[in-house]
């Protein structure tokens, strides 16, 4: 920390650190520093190296975040990775500090660490970012690439950052995305907050934020499902009749002989954001089946569709079984027995379809719908 009204040096070039605090013309805390045995630099995060401090063994690379709380104290806030092992190489807690700028009257401000977040291990953090209602309820923003600096950021086993969001005050964690969720970013990236709503760029835009809060009679309303099933009959479906019938109350797909290719039942309905529940069974010992979900009619035949399909079948089907399909497009997209979390724009029509899924067991009917521009992901 340097004093802006008396900057030392030139204004072309970065005045030299000096080895010596009694020379140096930074704003240095007056408490003795252990790795010097004197006044100096504060050791954020360590253990001090004059020799190990680059690619998997430097301890911080980050940009400092300054924050005013509504008392008026300063401070800032970095981030970085306490490092282990016998060549430091090994991140560990803390990867978040917060410096008190210490300011008297009538004497030079110097930095103090105030406080250490010890539970979360950042690999190699960007630049914290904090954001706060005037001052109030404060949150530190942290984007970690979650992986060594030296990580390749291409290829099968590429990292996948994780958000992070802690209470500036207290410093413990508020939340952190699912890994997985955030794809594969440039190393040192952080999040932009706009209005409330946490930005990061990767390969695309995602977003998180908080939902609004719903009144009680908005949430009960919520809760509400609406059935696209009468129980008797086939009312808004369309399908082959050879094939789709109502038996016993339920959905029934049967054929006498083997088919040549896929054939659905198509609800007529148009659903944006939705959560589906039901129940299937199989009436023989083995068969695959499945359930298509933002998907659009296939225009080569009207019993087709072209989109999302999650995999039906009997538990003996390992191979197909929760497996996530895109119909007359690129086929299977996930492992056997894999959680899925994929956020997906394809070009089914003129615009956009999009859609998080996961890992679900759905039955043997389609649900059509609109191709959807891409929604804001939010937590």
């Amino acid at each position: 920390m340097l004093d802006r009204v008396h900057l030392p040096g030139g204004v072309t070039k970065r005045h030299p650190c000096s080895s010596d605090s009694a020379t140096d013309s930074s704003l240095l805390s007056p408490q003795i520093q252990p790795q010097f045995g004197k006044s100096g630099p504060i050791n954020v995060f360590g253990p001090y190296s004059d020799d190990h401090s680059s690619f998997n063994q430097a301890k911080s690379r980050s940009t400092l975040a300054y924050f005013q709380d509504v008392t008026g104290a300063n401070y800032v806030f970095v981030t970085g990775s306490t490092k282990r092992s016998e060549d430091l190489s090994v991140s560990a807690p803390p990867g978040l500090a917060r410096l008190k700028i210490v300011t008297t009257p009538g004497r030079p401000a110097y930095l103090r660490l105030d406080q250490l977040e010890n539970t979360q291990t950042l690999q190699n953090p960007g630049s914290p970012i904090v954001t706060s209602h005037g001052g109030a309820d404060a949150i530190v923003c942290v984007l970690d690439t979650n992986a060594a600096r030296s990580a390749p950021l291409y290829g099968p086993t590429a990292p996948q950052p994780i958000l992070y969001a802690f209470d500036a005050l207290s410093l413990k964690l508020l939340w952190k995305s699912r890994p997985g969720v955030l794809f594969t970013s440039g190393k040192y990236n952080e999040p932009a907050v706009v209005n409330g709503v946490v930005f990061v760029g990767t390969d695309r835009i995602q977003a998180f934020g908080l939902r609004p809060v719903q009144s009680e009679a908005e949430d009960a309303a919520a809760q509400k499902f609406t059935p696209l099933f009468d129980g008797k009959t086939l009312k808004h479906w369309r399908g082959d009749p050879a094939v789709w019938s109502v038996r016993d109350g339920a959905i029934t797909g049967q054929f006498a002989t083997s088919i040549a290719k896929n054939t659905f039942l198509i609800h007529e309905g148009n659903f944006r954001n939705f959560e589906l529940h039901f129940k299937y069974r199989f009436l023989t010992p083995q068969g695959t089946s499945g359930l298509q979900y933002r998907s659009r009619p296939y225009l080569e035949d009207q019993t087709a569709v072209a989109g999302y399909m999650a995999s039906v079948t009997t538990p003996e089907a390992k191979e197909r079984f929760a497996m996530l399909w895109e119909e007359n497009a690129r086929g299977r997209n996930d492992a056997y027995n894999a959680n899925m979390f994929i956020d997906s724009c394809s070009q089914l029509s003129d615009e956009l379809s999009f859609s998080t899924v996961q890992r679900w067991f759905f039955t043997s009917c389609a649900v059509t719908m609109p191709p959807l521009l891409p929604q804001v992901p939010r937590t």
